[in-house]
């Protein structure tokens, strides 16, 4: 998890819009504002931790340079001898006692454990320990607590006197239980999401309402991805992965899973192939969440490593910080996703490169993508006919692929960029100082 806490600089330096809303951030009170990441990733990453929504927080803290933010997030030991600023980012360490209950806790029961943590995964109680005992120390004006509801609660626990906002980072909020939508919708004094469907979800199954909610779509620094940094790679990274460069390139990011559609999207690119001897497919991640499927991971790789010719290319996980030569190689993405989808990276950083994505319209992506002008969208429930359409409209045409990207490049640095995300993130924030 990640933790801020910002301190609100009176010498307010960046991006004034109007003189009046400099002045209203003058006259603000000094407020300490603690912002908690479900993850228990490090924050700056250790090795093999990074992701793409660890680097937009430090992207944004930085944006945000007109607060004082200090980070709180799990220890790596990988980060020993790393050059960071530990006044600003600080790490839950197990104490003596912690060691304890990481000895005892596999021995409590189940149920109990569940009863009394909501969870039951050893290293998540620890880690929440941690944070409980960091709040208590800090002790804040105002907490932001993304992702976990029980991360929400154990803060909430910790300072009950704090304002405390809960940042969702996906779409399916609907589907949490009703007891714990009622808890959030009760005592939150503020809700944020990064996207639309995440609301409108909770309103249709369970009718409820908070009346001070927020969506702030994920952005991307611009300049970070760019169709250039693309092109320039293309070359040298394709003879890297042995491809030419006339073959046209599909490319899948992400969690290992069968909820993104990955079977479906291989057996596609198979079908597409019997007709396009020229195209490829490449697959990264898998073997790094805990919410990848080693099973199915396992299924995908036998599959790749049966097709000859390497036409099919399982290259693991990869950094956070090497996905721009990853997409150098690519000409298409792809995601399938059948359920849940919030504000994905893996779109956003496709379309800044200027790349067509084909996509699912499932949650938040048509909030970011629009069909036949951004990208095209396919419907969830006939994946099966209007993925292989898709992708052959693409394959053939190349003046298509070329127009949907450029339209993508531009839309991610006008819309969906680092500095309207922290905008509008600091708008919400100076309402509850």
């Amino acid at each position: 998890m990640w933790l801020h806490r910002c301190y609100l600089d009176l010498s307010y330096l960046m991006n004034i819009k109007t003189l009046k809303h400099y002045n209203f951030k003058q006259n603000s009170k000094d407020s300490d504002i603690v912002m908690i990441m479900g993850s228990t990733r490090s924050i700056p990453s250790g090795d093999n931790s990074s992701n793409a929504i660890g680097e937009m927080i430090i992207q944004l803290t930085e944006k945000l340079s007109f607060y004082k933010i200090k980070v709180i997030s799990n220890w790596n030991p990988s980060l020993i001898g790393k050059n960071y600023d530990k006044s600003k980012y600080l790490h839950v360490n197990r104490s003596i006692i912690d060691k304890v209950y990481y000895y005892i806790l596999p021995y409590i029961p189940y149920r109990l454990k569940k009863y009394v943590y909501g969870y039951t995964d050893t290293n998540r109680i620890i880690y929440y320990i941690g944070v409980k005992r960091l709040l208590k120390k800090i002790n804040p004006s105002i907490v932001i607590s993304h992702v976990h509801f029980y991360l929400f609660k154990c803060a909430k626990s910790a300072v009950p006197d704090s304002k405390h906002i809960f940042y969702f980072h996906s779409s399916n909020l609907g589907d949490w239980g009703k007891t714990e939508l009622k808890f959030l919708f009760n005592t939150a004094d503020g809700i944020l999401s990064v996207c639309n469907y995440a609301f409108i979800d909770v309103k249709k199954k369970h009718d409820l309402v908070h009346l001070n909610t927020q969506v702030i779509h994920n952005g991307l620094q611009r300049g970070q991805f760019t169709i250039q940094k693309r092109l320039n790679k293309r070359l040298k990274n394709r003879l890297k992965y042995g491809m030419s460069n006339d073959d046209i390139v599909m490319l899948y990011a992400g969690r290992i899973h069968p909820s993104k559609g990955i079977d479906l999207i291989i057996k596609t690119f198979l079908d597409c192939y019997q007709k396009n001897k020229n195209i490829r497919l490449i697959v990264v991640g898998g073997g790094h969440s805990k919410y990848d499927d080693s099973k199915f991971e396992e299924e995908i790789i036998q599959i790749s490593d049966r097709i000859e010719n390497n036409i099919i290319q399982f290259i693991g996980w990869k950094d956070h910080k090497e996905m721009m030569n990853i997409y150098s190689l690519a000409d298409i993405s792809i995601l399938a996703s059948l359920k849940v989808e919030g504000c994905p990276f893996f779109i956003l950083e496709s379309m800044a490169c200027g790349l067509p994505v084909v996509s699912t319209n499932i949650g938040g992506v048509p909030e970011i993508v629009t069909n036949n002008h951004t990208g095209l969208l396919i419907n969830r429930n006939n994946i099966k006919d209007e993925l292989q359409i898709a992708i052959q409209r693409l394959i053939k045409d190349k003046t298509l692929r070329n127009r949907l990207g450029e339209n993508a490049s531009n839309h991610i640095d006008s819309n969906l960029n680092l500095d309207i995300m922290s905008g509008k993130l600091d708008e919400y924030l100076q309402t509850f100082i």
